[in-house]
């Protein structure tokens, strides 16, 4: 073999190697790109303040049709006044300390969703609405005296209403449940 057919050779094994080495790389990256992904998707499914649920994760499922159970939609009375008393920030951690209320208050195949600025909604499985009740009337209790870290004792109203689930889409049990919370809260506003 002379000096130029080795040379060659040599070149061609190198080519190969950069090759066998740069799809190594590009596998890596689709498996890293895949990672990213499918984490940025379950990042979409939780409230990043609340750690609940997030809407997104709720409208997914509103067609679906729901076994037993029962619905409720929780509005902190207000709101606003809190923002203005304990700034934004101090919003803020009352909002996330509602959202570890709420998974501290529910059962494990119960779900809980943050639906809007200071809208929860829950869903409690294989309940009785007598049941349902009792549990929101309890954390209803709860919140009126409730511990903010950094800002001692706060109290939250809240109004909530409550819908059956079974045999229907989510969205029907979910619109019951949300003007039956609104007809609590103008009670609550007129008495």
């Amino acid at each position: 073999m002379n000096w130029w057919t080795a040379l060659c050779l040599a070149a061609a094994a190198v080519l190969l190697w950069q090759q066998i080495v740069c799809r190594r790389r590009i596998h890596a990256l689709k498996k890293q790109l895949k990672e990213a992904l499918a984490n940025a998707s379950a990042g979409q499914q939780r409230d990043p303040l609340t750690g609940l649920e997030s809407r997104a994760s709720l409208e997914q499922r509103l067609q679906e049709i729901c076994g037993d159970g029962i619905v409720a939609v929780l509005d902190l009375d207000d709101f606003r006044r809190l923002n203005e008393l304990l700034g934004h920030l101090g919003g803020d951690e009352v909002l996330r300390a509602i959202g570890r209320f709420v998974l501290a208050s529910i059962r494990e195949k119960d779900r809980a969703f943050r639906w809007g600025g200071d809208e929860f909604v829950l869903l409690f499985s294989d309940v009785e609405p007598e049941v349902a009740r009792i549990r929101m009337s309890q954390i209803e209790q709860r919140l009126r005296h409730f511990q903010i870290r950094h800002y001692g004792e706060v109290s939250i109203g809240v109004s909530w209403g409550i819908a059956r689930t079974a045999g229907r889409p989510l969205r029907e049990s979910l619109d019951e449940a949300d003007r039956a919370m609104y007809a609590s809260k103008r009670n609550r506003l007129h008495n």
